[in-house]
């Protein structure tokens, strides 16, 4: 059985951007899928490690509070045994000194995964927003298809245009 070929340039035309747009939305659509997975992975790790800064802010509190006290208790005891507290202070002064780096350590991790999650949120939003823009773009093209109205045809490639911008932006 043979194939008919439509005899409206117009109605070849509208079959090639039907054709092109699919595939676009589907690339955009990929892309979007993958990119919202790294994001729960980044919240996850952003969440992970803004807990982990909880807890070194607790240890470094503790630490602090149990240095604060120990210095008082030296003030307040015989200059003999107050001599022999000072090793134990120094020991407690670079405790606590390494707890507040470690603490500082996993603010700036929490911070960097919550850029990652801001700069991955974005792009989905651009993916997002291609994808909607080539749905529309579908839409006008079966207008487009059923009518066979070249302005119509020529006004559906503004949104396939517009998706292209938003979605190459992702890549950005």
């Amino acid at each position: 059985m043979e194939q008919q070929q439509p005899s409206d340039p117009l109605q070849r035309r509208i079959a090639v951007a039907v054709a092109v747009v699919a595939v676009l939305m589907g690339l955009a659509t990929v892309q979007s899928g993958n990119v919202s997975q790294a994001m729960q992975l980044a919240l996850v790790r952003s969440a992970d490690y803004w807990n982990w800064y909880q807890s070194d802010k607790i240890r470094h509190e503790i630490c602090r509070y149990a240095l604060a006290q120990s210095e008082n208790l030296a003030d307040t005891v015989p200059a003999d045994r107050a001599a022999r507290l000072q090793p134990r202070l120094a020991e407690m002064r670079s405790q606590l000194k390494r707890q507040r780096e470690k603490m500082e350590q996993s603010r700036v991790n929490a911070e960097r995964h919550d850029l990652a999650l801001q700069k991955l949120s974005q792009r989905d939003d651009q993916l997002d927003l291609a994808e909607a823009a080539f749905s529309i773009a579908m839409a006008l093209l079966a207008m487009a298809s059923l009518t066979l109205r070249r302005w119509l045809f020529r006004l559906a490639l503004t949104p396939v245009f517009l998706g292209l911008l938003a979605g190459l932006a992702s890549f950005l």
